[in-house]
C-alpha cells in the first residue's frame, strides 16, 4: 500500500527512497529532496483504515464514501498541525520544512534523523544508566516546555517517538500525528484528532471518549515520567488502570531518589498530583540535596543568582587549588575555574550542563543546591579563558565544555535573557524560549 521506491512528489522535488513504516493515521518515507541532494523524511495522510491505493496509482482513496466527511476534517487538522509545527523553533523538535497536497492526500517533509529511537536502543543494550537516561529525558522535557508554551499538547510523547541523532547524541521529539493545539484563552481545542493511546506511556484520561479536550500539560508530563520509567528499567510501564488499581510497581534500588521523585510523581494517576509543567518535573529530578529546596521567584533584575552570604554557607576548603583542578568535597563536585591568591578558596563550575531554555536553565541550576546558581557574564567568561584547562578533567567524565552560546544569569527583560559566546566573548540578548547551553557555578 506504500509508495513505491523511485516515485516523484510535488513535480519532481522529492523522490521516494523507501518506506520507513507506518501508523494508525499515515506512512512516513525516507526520501531525497532531489535539488539539494539532501534525505528527508515524508509523512503522507493515510489513514489504514479508511483509505486505499490500487496498486499501479500513487493516488489513494476512499474505502467508502460514508467516511468523506471525517476524513476530509481530519486531512485539515493533518495540514494544520503541520502547519504550526513548522512554526516550532527548538533543538529537540523534528524540523518541518515543507507541506503539500496531491494524490488525493496531504504530505509534509521533515528532517531525516540518522540514529534510532530510544525504544529501539533500550531493545538492543537494554536499560539504561541513570545518566544517559537523565541526560535525554531533560532534552525531552526542554522540548516539551516549548510546545507547551504555544498551547500545543503532543499526546504520544514515548521511547518510539524520541529518536537519538546519531551525529551529537541529540534527542528529538519526533510524531505529532496525535498532537493538539488549544485555544490561549478558554484552554479548550482547537482540532480533533482520532483517540489513540500508546498502552504503558497514556494516562487514565487519554483513554476517555475524545481524549483531553482542555489544555494539560500534565498529561504529557505522564507520558514524560513513563518514558523515564523505560529506560531505566528496560520495561514498559504498567498500564494506567492496573497503576490505578495495583499502584506503581517498585523502582529498582540503585536509582537516585531524584529519578523515584520524577517517575513517581509523573504518573500518578491523578492530574492533579502530578508536576504541572516540565519545571516542575526537572525540580523532582534534581539531585539528592534538592529534595527540600524551595525554589524561589524568578526576578527581573540583575538579582536572579541565589549569593546571599546569609543564604548559603561556604566551607573553608582544606587544600589548596588550581584552575583546572577537580574539585571533590563538602559533598559536591565541579572543575575550579578561579582562586584567590592562595587557593584555598574560588569557584567551581559544574561538571554536567543541560540543554535548555531560560526558565528551565533557572530551575535546573537552582535544584543542585542553595550553593549553585547560574553563571554571570563575567563568570562564563573565565571559564571561557581556561576553558582548555577545564575540558581537560571534563573529558573523563564525557561532559567537556560544548562550543556555542551558554545562558548568563544576568537577566534583560521578561522575554529575553543575556547569554555569552564561549568562544569569543561577545553578549547578546536571547529569546527566553530558545535553547541554550547552561553549566552551574559554585563558591568554595
Amino acid at each position: 500500500m506504500h509508495l513505491k521506491s523511485g516515485t516523484l512528489l510535488k513535480r519532481g522535488d522529492y523522490r521516494i527512497i523507501n518506506s520507513l513504516g507506518r501508523g494508525g493515521f499515515g506512512i512516513t518515507y525516507l526520501a531525497e529532496q532531489v535539488n539539494l541532494h539532501r534525505k528527508v523524511c515524508i509523512k503522507e495522510f493515510f489513514p489504514k483504515d479508511y483509505y486505499k491505493r490500487d496498486e499501479d496509482s500513487v493516488s489513494i482513496s476512499l474505502l467508502s464514501d460514508s467516511f468523506e466527511e471525517n476524513m476530509s476534517r481530519f486531512k485539515a487538522k493533518f495540514v494544520k498541525e503541520a502547519q504550526t509545527i513548522a512554526t516550532l523553533n527548538h533543538a529537540n523538535i523534528i524540523p518541518i520544512y515543507d507541506i503539500f497536497e496531491e494524490n488525493g492526500t496531504a504530505y509534509y517533509v521533515m528532517d531525516y534523523i540518522d540514529g534510532e529511537s530510544l525504544s529501539e536502543r533500550v531493545k538492543r543494550g537494554g536499560a539504561m544508566s541513570e545518566r544517559d537516561a537523565v541526560a535525554y529525558i531533560k532534552q525531552v522535557a526542554s522540548a516539551l516546555a516549548h510546545i507547551h508554551e504555544q498551547q500545543i499538547m503532543h499526546l504520544d510523547v514515548k521511547p518510539g517517538n524520541i529518536m537519538v541523532r546519531s551525529k551529537d547524541n541529540r534527542a528529538i521529539l519526533i510524531d505529532f500525528g496525535l498532537s493538539k493545539h488549544y485555544d490561549a484563552t478558554s484552554g479548550e481545542a482547537t482540532s480533533t484528532t482520532p483517540v489513540g493511546v500508546s498502552h504503558g506511556f497514556a494516562p487514565m484520561e487519554q483513554y476517555r471518549p475524545g481524549g483531553v479536550s482542555t489544555f494539560s500539560p500534565e498529561t504529557d508530563i505522564y507520558s514524560l515520567g513513563a518514558t523515564l520509567y523505560y529506560l531505566v528499567t528496560g520495561c514498559v510501564p504498567p498500564l494506567a488502570a492496573d497503576i490505578a488499581d495495583d499502584g506503581l510497581p517498585a523502582l529498582p534500588t540503585h536509582l537516585s531518589s531524584g529519578v523515584h521523585r520524577a517517575i513517581e510523581g509523573a504518573m500518578e494517576v491523578q492530574r492533579r498530583r502530578r508536576p504541572h509543567n516540565a519545571a516542575e518535573f526537572l525540580a523532582l529530578l534534581g539531585d539528592d540535596r534538592s529534595a527540600n529546596v524551595v525554589v524561589r521567584p524568578i526576578l527581573n533584575d540583575e538579582a536572579t543568582r541565589i549569593s546571599p552570604s546569609d543564604e548559603r554557607t561556604v566551607l573553608t576548603s582544606t587544600r589548596t587549588y588550581k584552575v583546572g583542578d577537580l574539585y571533590d568535597e563538602n559533598g559536591k563536585q565541579g572543575v575550579v575555574f578561579e582562586v584567590t591568591d592562595d587557593g584555598r578558596h574560588g569557584k567551581i563550575v559544574s561538571l554536567y550542563e543541560t540543554d535548555a531554555d531560560w526558565d528551565i536553565a533557572i530551575y535546573w541550576c537552582r535544584n543542585k543546591g542553595d550553593d549553585w546558581h547560574l553563571p554571570t557574564k563575567d563568570e562564563l567568561m573565565a571559564i571561557s579563558i581556561n576553558k582548555s584547562m577545564i575540558n581537560s578533567i571534563l573529558d573523563e567524565y564525557g561532559s567537556k565544555l560544548r562550543d556555542g552560546w551558554y545562558w548568563s544569569s544576568t537577566e534583560q527583560d521578561k522575554f529575553c535573557a543575556w547569554f555569552v559566546d564561549m568562544d569569543y566573548g561577545n553578549t547578546f540578548s536571547n529569546d527566553k524560549s530558545l535553547n541554550n547551553y547552561v553549566r552551574a557555578v559554585s563558591a568554595f
